[in-house]
Protein backbone atom coordinates (compact mmCIF):
# COMPACT_ATOMS: atom_id res chain seq x y z
CA UNK A 1 0.00 0.00 0.00
CA UNK A 2 2.75 2.21 0.99
CA UNK A 3 4.83 1.83 -2.00
CA UNK A 4 1.94 2.19 -4.49
CA UNK A 5 1.29 5.67 -2.58
CA UNK A 6 4.51 6.45 -2.66
CA UNK A 7 4.64 5.45 -6.79
CA UNK A 8 1.57 7.61 -7.89
CA UNK A 9 2.67 10.55 -5.25
CA UNK A 10 6.38 10.57 -7.38
CA UNK A 11 4.27 10.08 -10.66
CA UNK A 12 2.16 13.00 -10.06
CA UNK A 13 5.12 15.05 -9.25
CA UNK A 14 6.75 14.30 -12.16
CA UNK A 15 3.85 15.16 -14.55
CA UNK A 16 2.48 18.49 -12.48
CA UNK A 17 5.35 19.63 -10.89
CA UNK A 18 6.55 22.06 -13.83
CA UNK A 19 2.85 23.04 -14.68
CA UNK A 20 2.58 24.70 -11.23
CA UNK A 21 5.92 26.08 -10.71
CA UNK A 22 7.02 26.57 -14.20
CA UNK A 23 8.14 30.22 -15.22
CA UNK A 24 6.07 32.55 -17.65
CA UNK A 25 7.38 33.14 -20.82
CA UNK A 26 9.98 36.00 -20.83
CA UNK A 27 8.12 37.98 -23.24
CA UNK A 28 5.20 38.49 -20.89
CA UNK A 29 4.65 41.49 -19.04
CA UNK A 30 3.58 41.79 -15.86
CA UNK A 31 2.76 44.87 -13.23
CA UNK A 32 1.26 45.12 -9.91
CA UNK A 33 -2.38 45.79 -9.86
CA UNK A 34 -3.89 46.09 -6.52
CA UNK A 35 -7.48 47.49 -6.80
CA UNK A 36 -7.14 48.51 -3.02
CA UNK A 37 -4.66 51.34 -4.46
CA UNK A 38 -2.52 50.65 -1.96
CA UNK A 39 1.22 49.15 -2.06
CA UNK A 40 1.05 45.45 -2.43
CA UNK A 41 2.23 42.88 0.61
CA UNK A 42 5.32 41.11 -0.09
CA UNK A 43 5.88 38.09 1.80
CA UNK A 44 8.19 35.47 2.69
CA UNK A 45 6.08 32.44 1.91
CA UNK A 46 2.44 32.17 0.34
CA UNK A 47 0.35 33.61 3.26
CA UNK A 48 3.82 34.17 5.25
CA UNK A 49 5.34 37.20 7.21
CA UNK A 50 5.45 40.68 5.30
CA UNK A 51 9.05 41.24 4.44
CA UNK A 52 8.34 44.09 1.47
CA UNK A 53 5.08 46.28 0.24
CA UNK A 54 5.32 47.73 -4.04
CA UNK A 55 3.40 49.61 -5.49
CA UNK A 56 0.85 49.69 -8.32
CA UNK A 57 2.67 49.81 -11.90
CA UNK A 58 5.53 48.10 -10.71
CA UNK A 59 6.85 45.62 -13.00
CA UNK A 60 7.78 41.90 -12.00
CA UNK A 61 8.05 38.82 -13.70
CA UNK A 62 6.43 35.56 -12.22
CA UNK A 63 8.74 32.98 -10.98
CA UNK A 64 7.03 30.86 -9.77
CA UNK A 65 3.29 29.51 -8.60
CA UNK A 66 2.04 28.09 -5.80
CA UNK A 67 -1.57 27.60 -3.67
CA UNK A 68 -2.13 28.22 -0.06
CA UNK A 69 -3.75 25.75 2.40
CA UNK A 70 -7.30 27.27 1.13
CA UNK A 71 -6.58 27.13 -2.53
CA UNK A 72 -5.54 30.80 -3.38
CA UNK A 73 -2.83 31.19 -5.88
CA UNK A 74 0.49 33.12 -5.26
CA UNK A 75 3.10 33.59 -7.07
CA UNK A 76 6.65 34.33 -6.54
CA UNK A 77 8.15 37.47 -7.97
CA UNK A 78 11.16 38.95 -8.87
CA UNK A 79 12.51 42.35 -10.84
CA UNK A 80 14.79 45.28 -11.25
CA UNK A 81 14.89 47.51 -8.73
CA UNK A 82 18.24 50.28 -9.00
CA UNK A 83 19.29 48.73 -12.23
CA UNK A 84 19.69 45.37 -9.92
CA UNK A 85 17.44 42.07 -10.57
CA UNK A 86 15.77 41.20 -7.27
CA UNK A 87 14.07 38.22 -6.06
CA UNK A 88 10.90 40.03 -4.15
CA UNK A 89 8.99 37.03 -2.47
CA UNK A 90 5.34 36.45 -2.92
CA UNK A 91 2.17 37.86 -3.55
CA UNK A 92 -1.76 37.03 -4.22
CA UNK A 93 -1.45 36.03 -8.03
CA UNK A 94 -4.92 37.72 -8.60
CA UNK A 95 -3.07 41.19 -7.71
CA UNK A 96 -1.23 40.79 -10.92
CA UNK A 97 -1.79 41.59 -14.66
CA UNK A 98 0.36 40.07 -17.46
CA UNK A 99 0.17 40.13 -21.30
CA UNK A 100 2.24 39.38 -23.76
CA UNK A 101 4.41 42.05 -25.21
CA UNK A 102 4.03 41.05 -28.70
CA UNK A 103 0.67 42.39 -28.90
CA UNK A 104 1.84 45.94 -28.27
CA UNK A 105 3.07 45.99 -32.40
CA UNK A 106 -0.24 47.34 -34.00
CA UNK A 107 1.24 45.35 -37.34
CA UNK A 108 0.60 41.90 -34.65
CA UNK A 109 -3.00 41.21 -34.97
CA UNK A 110 -3.89 38.38 -32.12
CA UNK A 111 -7.35 36.21 -31.93
CA UNK A 112 -8.58 36.92 -28.80
CA UNK A 113 -11.45 36.85 -26.55
CA UNK A 114 -13.57 37.34 -23.89
CA UNK A 115 -13.19 35.34 -20.85
CA UNK A 116 -14.34 37.38 -18.10
CA UNK A 117 -14.51 34.84 -15.25
CA UNK A 118 -17.47 35.70 -13.48
CA UNK A 119 -19.19 34.58 -16.12
CA UNK A 120 -21.24 37.55 -16.67
CA UNK A 121 -21.10 40.29 -19.54
CA UNK A 122 -17.80 42.20 -20.00
CA UNK A 123 -18.65 45.98 -19.63
CA UNK A 124 -16.90 47.74 -22.31
CA UNK A 125 -16.35 51.75 -21.82
CA UNK A 126 -15.96 54.70 -23.56
CA UNK A 127 -12.65 54.73 -21.96
CA UNK A 128 -10.81 53.25 -19.42
CA UNK A 129 -12.07 53.62 -16.34
CA UNK A 130 -15.26 55.11 -17.98
CA UNK A 131 -19.04 54.90 -18.91
CA UNK A 132 -20.17 51.40 -19.67
CA UNK A 133 -21.41 51.50 -23.30
CA UNK A 134 -21.79 48.04 -23.92
CA UNK A 135 -21.34 44.16 -22.87
CA UNK A 136 -20.26 41.49 -25.02
CA UNK A 137 -20.26 37.86 -23.79
CA UNK A 138 -17.75 35.19 -22.79
CA UNK A 139 -16.17 33.65 -26.32
CA UNK A 140 -16.68 36.83 -28.13
CA UNK A 141 -13.77 36.75 -30.96
CA UNK A 142 -12.35 40.33 -30.48
CA UNK A 143 -8.84 42.24 -31.62
CA UNK A 144 -6.94 44.62 -29.04
CA UNK A 145 -5.80 47.39 -30.57
CA UNK A 146 -4.11 49.58 -28.01
CA UNK A 147 -3.36 49.15 -24.74
CA UNK A 148 -3.19 51.35 -21.65
CA UNK A 149 -2.60 51.91 -18.00
CA UNK A 150 -5.14 53.65 -15.72
CA UNK A 151 -4.02 55.62 -12.69
CA UNK A 152 -3.55 52.44 -10.77
CA UNK A 153 -1.37 50.64 -13.03
CA UNK A 154 -4.12 48.44 -14.13
CA UNK A 155 -3.99 47.54 -17.82
CA UNK A 156 -6.55 48.33 -20.37
CA UNK A 157 -7.09 46.74 -23.75
CA UNK A 158 -8.88 48.72 -26.76
CA UNK A 159 -10.84 46.38 -28.82
CA UNK A 160 -12.65 45.79 -31.70
CA UNK A 161 -13.88 42.53 -34.02
CA UNK A 162 -16.94 41.82 -36.12
CA UNK A 163 -20.72 41.81 -35.52
CA UNK A 164 -23.21 40.63 -37.93
CA UNK A 165 -20.72 41.00 -40.88
CA UNK A 166 -19.82 44.79 -39.35
CA UNK A 167 -16.55 45.61 -38.25
CA UNK A 168 -17.24 47.11 -35.01
CA UNK A 169 -14.90 49.59 -32.86
CA UNK A 170 -15.86 48.38 -29.07
CA UNK A 171 -14.21 50.18 -26.67
CA UNK A 172 -12.26 49.67 -23.22
CA UNK A 173 -12.16 46.41 -20.94
CA UNK A 174 -9.65 45.48 -18.09
CA UNK A 175 -7.02 43.17 -19.98
CA UNK A 176 -7.00 40.60 -17.66
CA UNK A 177 -10.72 39.48 -19.18
CA UNK A 178 -9.59 39.46 -22.41
CA UNK A 179 -7.40 35.77 -23.46
CA UNK A 180 -5.49 35.68 -26.47
CA UNK A 181 -3.85 33.28 -29.56
CA UNK A 182 -1.06 34.15 -32.10
CA UNK A 183 -2.66 34.52 -35.09
CA UNK A 184 -1.31 31.76 -37.51
CA UNK A 185 -1.52 33.45 -40.78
Amino acid sequence: MRKKIFLLSSLFSLIYLPIIASPVNAETICKITDPTGTPLNVRDTPNGKVINQLKNGRAVYIDEIAYDLQGKPWSKISGHYNGQYKEWGWVIREFISCYDSSLENQNSKAICEVTDPTGTPLNVRDKPNGKVINQLRNGRAVYIDQITYDGQGRPWSKISGYYKGQYKQWGWVIREFVSCYKNPI
